[in-house]
């Protein structure tokens, strides 16, 4: 079964490297955002005077690491020279340990003569030594946009649609999760602090539960249960 594959591969789960996120990875354009971050890191990587001191913020699973890659990536095919690139702070990391990247790391690296991204959780902003850095460096801030709230045409259907399809999974969204179960995911996503990573999880988890009571498809009912920690 068709679910059976995706729940088995991990296809919706966000447990997983950065290469595959990257190779996930849905452009903002793609999903009718108006803010383009990809488009704006790539003008001031390949356009500017470098080095560039760039500083992309974001929620957890928002696309950060992916977001940079993704770009990096693309400035290679373009034979341009390839940028030093440092992945930042993931959201899992306390406060101590971020300020001691920033001061030990990001301040150093800063010094060369580089291009210096660095990606970061918004909830690390006010850390005394981050903010330090950031006003020393002078980086302007790159924000990741969030998913827009419309019900009627929601973006992480095409966020799921796009693992399927990079997995190699040959069938329409609509027959292995149901509108309503990815209506009740985008809503999870803006009541849980806009973190994507959590919600694909629940998508994981949901599959499982759909599963477990032997449907090949999940419902409402199934993200509802792994929410509230259900058996099936």
């Amino acid at each position: 079964m068709t679910l059976h594959r995706i729940h088995d591969g991990g296809v919706f789960d966000d447990a997983t490297t950065d290469e595959r996120r990257t190779r996930v990875y849905v452009r903002s354009g793609e999903l009718g955002l108006a803010t383009r971050a990809d488009v704006t890191l790539m003008e001031a990587l390949s356009e500017q005077q470098p080095p560039q001191r760039l500083h992309v913020v974001g929620p957890s699973g928002a696309g950060k690491t992916s977001l940079i890659l993704r770009v990096v990536v693309d400035l290679v095919r373009r034979q341009l020279a390839e940028k030093f690139v440092s992945p930042g702070p993931d959201g899992k990391l306390d406060e101590t340990s971020v300020e001691n990247l920033y001061h030990n790391g990001v301040r150093v690296l800063g010094e060369l003569d580089v291009d210096l991204v660095v990606a970061m959780h918004p909830r690390f902003e006010t850390v005394d030594r981050v903010t330090e850095v950031i006003e020393r460096l002078a980086m302007p801030r790159i924000d990741v946009p969030e998913l827009p709230a419309d019900a009627d045409d929601p973006a992480l259907a095409r966020i799921l649609e796009r693992r399927m399809q990079r997995d190699g999974v040959d069938a329409a969204l609509e027959t292995v999760i149901d509108r309503a179960a990815v209506e009740e995911l985008q809503v999870l996503y803006h009541e849980r602090d806009r973190d994507l990573r959590s919600v694909l999880k629940l998508a994981h988890g949901a599959a499982a539960h759909a599963l477990g009571r032997g449907s090949d498809r999940i419902e409402a009912r199934d993200i509802r249960a792994v929410v509230a920690g259900t058996p099936q």
